[in-house]
């Protein structure tokens, strides 16, 4: 199926923004951290963004997840019609909330605002802002991979982390907030914490079960710093959802695909669901006991099999309350700590 591409002349791009939600507009203001300037400027909030954006174009490619940005692309580029399979409602609702487009679900058409096309379609275009958008999509993988490393990190911390990182696109520490607060609406999987004693955020993921836990893990472990990856490290980490090359872990995969699953999907959804309970902080009784209405099904040497893979990956898998760090990895720590014994001479 296909869907029916127009443009508009008719109606102006300010038109368009001011046609969706005053919510809407509201939370772009928020997510720009325009709210306080967009009330003192006492104008409409779709005339207040339409000038900001004709003057700060580059802030769409924030907004924007890459998936929504070649999307805007295609439909811009289309003169008539568009291939369903381009089409994902989550991408088509932010374009919407911008006023670039029109989704008519009932008619199959999508009207295009000509005018945001002819201000913005060069920008967005070229070389320069294709480079930002694929940057960008390297931090939001870093981002999760960071997340799936770590389950709630400092957000002082996590940006000195990035940072180091020459291929890394931010420079600043107000530039990796606006990052965050402008992408935030788009991800599912983080929220943020603010500490009301001291003004610390924290950046949390999702897949964390009892974040009082964490934090109570932290101040008993006196763990100063968070577990360091590289940029790269953090973005292969999040392209592969949190599947870490950990010990046990690729084994277990492995073993599930080619003895357990007739899929790749229920496989690593096995593998994924011990992980979370290891990154939890859960024991290994506990672990078994969740795994046994699972497992029950499988033959004696499989059931052996399972377990002495998580067992491997109990001792090196990253733990959320030992700020990242596997339970293998803090013993190390305590081994190679010495006591160095103060005192006056006589």
């Amino acid at each position: 199926m296909t869907i029916m591409v127009q443009n508009s002349s008719d109606t102006s791009w300010e038109r368009m923004l001011k046609n969706t939600s005053s919510e809407s507009l509201l939370l772009l203001c928020q997510r720009l951290q325009l709210e306080e300037e967009w009330r003192d400027s006492m104008q409409e909030p779709s005339v207040f963004l339409e000038a900001y954006f004709l003057e700060h174009p580059e802030s769409f490619l924030i907004l924007l997840s890459k998936e929504d940005y070649e999307l805007l692309i295609r439909i811009w580029e289309e003169n008539n019609f568009l291939s369903n399979e381009y089409i994902n409602q989550q991408n088509i609702v932010p374009l919407e909330k911008l006023g670039l487009i029109q989704y008519r679900h009932k008619k199959r058409e999508i009207l295009v605002c000509e005018e945001a096309k002819n201000n913005f379609y060069f920008y967005l275009k070229s070389r320069s802002s294709r480079q930002w958008v694929d940057q960008y999509q390297k931090l939001e993988y870093a981002v999760k991979g960071m997340l799936y490393q770590c389950g709630i990190i400092e957000l002082t911390q996590f940006y000195d982390i990035i940072i180091n990182e020459k291929d890394s696109s931010i420079s600043t520490l107000s530039q990796f907030r606006q990052f965050l607060i402008g992408r935030i609406e788009l991800w599912s999987f983080l929220g943020v914490l603010k500490n009301y004693s001291n003004g610390d955020y924290y950046i949390i993921s999702h897949e964390v079960k009892d974040r009082d836990q964490v934090f109570w893990g932290w101040v008993q472990q006196e763990i100063d710093s968070f577990h360091k990856l590289s940029f790269d490290e953090a973005i292969f980490l999040g392209k592969m959802s949190g599947i870490g090359n950990w010990q046990g872990t690729k084994a277990l995969l492995s073993y599930c695909l080619q003895t357990i699953y007739d899929d790749m999907i229920a496989a690593t959804v096995f593998v994924k669901t011990v992980l979370l309970y290891i990154q939890n902080g859960d024991s290994i009784e506990t672990i078994f006991e969740k795994l046994e209405s699972k497992i029950e099904m499988f033959t004696e040497e499989e059931t052996e099999t399972i377990h002495k893979y998580i067992d491997q990956m109990y001792w090196n898998t990253p733990i959320y309350n030992l700020k990242g760090y596997s339970r293998q990895e803090m013993i190390e720590k305590e081994r190679n700590f010495s006591v160095v014994k103060g005192g006056k001479k006589d």
